[in-house]
């Protein structure tokens, strides 16, 4: 009793002050250390046992191959195969049950297969839990070969063989195993309807989920949590999230991954404020949010913008001791960074015991955005110094601190290494943009357009619109109307273009009378952009 409620010392106390000590007390204690999943313990007194002389039964045996599969502890469980060889006990179909489970956890093959081949009898365990390995490993063929040759099928038989069909993706094949095993008079039980509901969601086959639901409420199964959070999870990947409230709330006893998967959809299906909501539910019901469930929340605040609240779960995470975790972390840089909130950014960046690549990009980005590029600089030379390599959405950050700083040599040596093959970067549409956006404000048109002139085919629409402000604030009208004309081919139905293209022909007007100005800034509208477009493109070739 003292074992199973975890209270190892004075269980070991009592073990101890026992006058006599046979078999039965031994392999009692060690029972019990195991189902309190002390394996380590466990098998420290199967070792123990030994040392004292007593002789382990069958029992004893597979409790002590038990702990060693569940600590993966192969050297010991290979030492306990070599005494069950010399005691004579692998004729006990238990015993090499046990071997079989130990050495499929140890990721055995070979020794799984000579255990069961040299087994004089087989339960059906025997085959399941080989047919559990192979489902476990992918073992699709072998799989599928064995579950042909068991004697006597039973529902575990069938849920393993599902069970590999959907671990290896054959979801299809899976459920043709489903309905194969209710033609053949075997009923599904709750971990069946797991396994082909998860399989659904995998494949967002909403036709299928129904009729399983449907086959759920005929059989009358009991709606275990398990089930209802696949059930839930099911209709949240199949887009149905009215459907997957109602079976949330209709779980009759909801766990935390009950609470994160609606909580997940609700912020991956921007509906953040349900999201927000659900949690506040949450800790009424007395259940504590994990760190996957935080970062749900705090991107729903970001996506928001809503900083009281960012606050308050901030302080939920100080709390239960999560603002370690560099997940979290990162979470609460970004959702800092999307208020517009440094000083709380810079507090957590620097209480951060462990930085990734995102912890340095967030910053540094988050830095530059608000205009102190010397700040996001430094921090890129100290993230370089503690051996983090940048990535292309390091290098948006950086590219655009060194241009509002000024640094546009700099600027040039960071797009160089972008280009370089050993870093296996790639220069992206961002990198494109803040370089144009960047060349152009400091008056390198002529650059600028040579950049813009080598982008790959999906060529950004904002890039040519920076170039097109640019050539507005320097009065360059040829390449203002170059720009004008990419963006309007690139998007017509984008009418952004036209205010800065008339501003443009504004100053133009008093700089020069060649052309009729007043007539192209008419048709500066969305209802003549086509006209436009054709005019456009006579002044560029008489300039």
């Amino acid at each position: 009793m003292y074992a199973k409620c975890g209270y190892f010392n004075i269980a070991k106390q009592i073990f101890d002050q026992m006058e006599e000590h046979d078999v039965v007390s031994w392999t009692a204690f060690i029972g019990a250390l195991l189902q309190a999943e002390n394996y380590k313990e466990a098998l420290a007194v199967f070792n123990r046992l030994e040392c004292e002389g007593i002789k382990p039964n069958h029992v004893t045996i597979v409790y002590a191959l038990d702990a060693c599969a569940n600590l993966k502890d192969l050297e010991n469980g290979k030492h306990i195969h070599d005494r069950i060889s010399k005691a004579g006990l692998l004729e006990n179909v238990y015993v090499c049950n046990a071997l079989i489970n130990m050495y499929g956890k140890c990721g055995c093959l070979k020794e799984v297969r000579e255990v069961f081949s040299t087994m004089s009898q087989r339960s059906v365990a025997s085959w399941n839990t080989l047919l559990t390995f192979y489902a476990q490993n992918g073992l699709i063929d072998e799989a599928f070969y064995l579950f042909e040759q068991i004697p006597q099928k039973n529902v575990i038989s069938w849920n393993n063989l599902i069970s590999a069909m959907i671990h290896t993706g054959c979801v299809d094949k899976a459920f043709d195993c489903y309905e194969r095993m209710k033609d053949e008079g075997i009923n599904p039980n709750s971990s069946t309807f797991v396994l082909v509901v998860d399989g659904c969601a995998m494949m967002k086959d909403l036709e299928h989920g129904l009729q399983i639901h449907k086959d759920i409420v005929c059989v009358g199964n009991e709606y275990s949590d398990i089930l209802c959070n696949a059930l839930a999870n099911m209709y949240v990947k199949c887009g149905q999230l009215e459907v997957a409230r109602f079976v949330f709330d209709n779980i009759p006893n909801r766990n935390l991954i009950s609470w994160s998967t609606m909580i997940a959809a609700y912020v991956q299906n921007r509906q953040e404020r349900q999201a927000l909501d659900l949690f506040w539910n949450m800790l009424q019901h007395e259940v504590i949010p994990d760190e996957l469930t935080f970062t749900y929340l705090l991107a729903a605040c970001a996506s928001l913008a809503i900083l009281e609240e960012g606050y308050r779960i901030h302080a939920f995470l100080i709390r239960y001791d999560l603002e370690s975790c560099i997940s979290v972390g990162n979470s609460l840089l970004n959702m800092y960074s999307k208020c517009g909130t440094m000083s709380s950014l810079k507090a957590v960046f620097s209480k951060m015991q462990y930085r990734d690549l995102i912890s340095w990009t967030s910053i540094i980005t988050a830095c530059a955005q608000c205009g102190d590029n010397e700040a996001a600089l430094r921090l890129f030379s100290e993230m370089q110094s503690e051996g983090i390599k940048p990535d292309e959405l390091t290098y948006v950050g950086v590219i655009a601190a060194c241009g509002h700083s000024g640094h546009i040599d700099d600027v040039r040596g960071y797009v160089s290494a972008l280009w370089e093959e050993e870093r296996g970067l790639l220069f992206k549409s961002d990198h494109y943009v803040c370089m144009v956006d960047l060349l152009g404000r400091a008056g390198h048109l002529e650059e600028a357009e040579e950049l813009l002139n080598i982008m790959p085919d999906d060529r950004c629409h904002l890039a040519w619109l920076s170039f097109l402000s640019s050539c507005r604030n320097h009065g360059d009208l040829k390449r203002g109307i170059v720009a004008a004309l990419s963006c309007l081919r690139l998007d017509p139905t984008n009418d952004t273009p036209l205010p800065l293209l008339r501003n443009l022909l504004s100053v133009s007007m008093k700089q020069s009378q060649q052309f009729d100005f007043m007539k192209l800034q008419n048709l500066c509208c969305k209802e003549k952009i086509d006209d436009l477009v054709k005019q456009l493109e006579i002044v560029y070739d008489k300039l």
